[in-house]
């Protein structure tokens, strides 16, 4: 009788964590993101390297670290850049959270294909009408029990709501 007691303790024990840990990752797969601003870090007339902040609203518990990230920039429906990096950056639990995406590419990638004198009209006169999209994958890793590969990244918006300060997250 002891003994089944205890193998019934331990086996609660055990889905009452599982149960946790599944609760868990749900939350922070329903993370929100907001843009946070950019920098310019150089450029020239063949690169241009600068960083993109935006904030990461962890819904879950748990703190994860952020292992990896692949994500593809687009500039109005253009394949612009791609940001890979592997540097750990750590996301807070139930807070808003600072991630930075180094972002390379060549001026001549950006007017591809495109009427260069209405590109710089939009961007100076019609703001609303240049569309952002960061679409991709993040790495996550939560203690020694969680990691999460290929999280989804899916952010769209115009140059305008991004010179607003873009669409805020909220708890």
């Amino acid at each position: 009788m002891k003994k089944a007691l205890i193998i019934t303790a331990v086996l609660a024990g055990i889905g009452g964590t599982l149960w946790y840990l599944y609760n868990q990752v749900r939350l922070l797969k329903e993370y929100c993101m907001e843009f946070a601003g950019y920098k310019i870090i150089g450029a020239s007339a063949k690169a241009v390297g600068m960083e993109i902040y935006l904030n990461i609203l962890n819904k879950s518990n748990l703190d994860v670290t952020v292992t990896g990230y692949d994500i593809d920039v687009f500039l109005d429906n253009r394949f612009v850049a791609k940001i890979q990096d592997i540097a750990h950056q750590l996301i807070r639990s139930e807070a808003k959270s600072r991630l930075v995406l180094p972002v390379n590419f060549a001026p001549k990638d950006l007017f591809k294909g495109i009427k260069v004198f209405q590109f710089i009209k939009n961007i100076a006169f019609q703001p609303e009408n240049i569309v952002i999209k960061l679409s991709g994958t993040l790495s996550v890793k939560g203690g020694n029990l969680v990691t999460l590969k290929n999280l989804p990244v899916d952010y769209t918006a115009t140059l305008r709501e991004l010179q607003q300060g873009g669409e805020p997250c909220y708890y």
